[in-house]
């Protein structure tokens, strides 16, 4: 690891890290900050642990939380607009590697910035831009938003139909109709058709109301290795 050679806290504040966070310029800093992270500190009983050493490395001004999901566990830093996401399963891997495939298909709009920071103890450790899911943002406030926009209902339900058809497709059917209406009516037709695609294609079979969402008010996909996915899966990086 590159390691810095001024206190973390300091670099923060040097810098005006509390404010904004940018991978490409602060990477070092999640390595330093994962490097110090021990096997005891992820294990199950290991949070409070976890919340002091974070504490501690980015001081008590940095807003977190801890979440843990089917299978990664999350640290949200609100503050600094980022999750970090880690597993030891490969899902962590596998959402990288969908992103960069989106991003070679002209889908990156649709998707939070997700990057690989680094593996260890035996965790890969992602990086990944801040979104707000429909669960966070509320039903009602979802409904008023898509309450009156103007999207073909004929294309919005190909477009659903097309997601919905994947293999060990047990919670796709619980997506949020109104999240996929303010996609359409966002992105338009083509690309949403497109992006239908490369879901069903990736078997990305688990986009109910937690795993969607917005970074302000563009729709995006939060969590998008699904599940089952070892079952003869592959990327679509086919323009046509």
């Amino acid at each position: 690891y590159d390691i810095l050679y001024m206190s973390s806290r300091e670099r923060i504040e040097r810098e005006g890290l509390m404010k904004k966070f940018v991978y490409d310029r602060d990477k070092k800093i999640l390595l330093n900050y994962i490097a110090g992270i021990t096997e005891e500190m992820i294990e199950y009983d290991g949070e409070d642990s976890l919340e002091e050493y974070t504490t501690n490395f980015f001081g008590k001004d940095v807003e977190y939380e801890l979440d843990e999901g089917c299978s990664k566990k999350v640290i949200i830093f609100h503050s600094l607009g980022f999750v970090l996401k880690f597993d030891e399963c490969g899902d962590s891997e596998r959402e990288v590697d969908l992103y960069n495939v989106a991003v070679s298909l002209g889908l990156k709009d649709c998707f939070p910035e997700t990057r690989l920071v680094c593996d260890h103890n035996n965790f890969q450790w992602t990086y990944q831009e801040m979104a707000r899911s429909c669960f966070q943002i509320g039903r009602r406030t979802i409904a008023q938003k898509a309450e009156n926009l103007k999207v073909n209902s004929e294309c919005l339900e190909i477009i659903s139909n097309i997601i919905s058809d994947i293999p060990h497709c047990t919670r796709t059917d619980c997506m949020d109709y109104r999240w996929l209406k303010l996609a359409t009516h966002y992105f338009g037709y083509t690309f949403m058709g497109k992006l239908a695609r490369f879901i069903q294609t990736n078997r990305i079979n688990d986009l109910h109301r937690g795993n969607v969402g917005f970074i302000n008010d563009r729709p995006v996909l939060i969590d998008f290795c699904g599940y089952h996915w070892e079952d003869d899966y592959y990327y679509d990086s086919d323009e046509n």
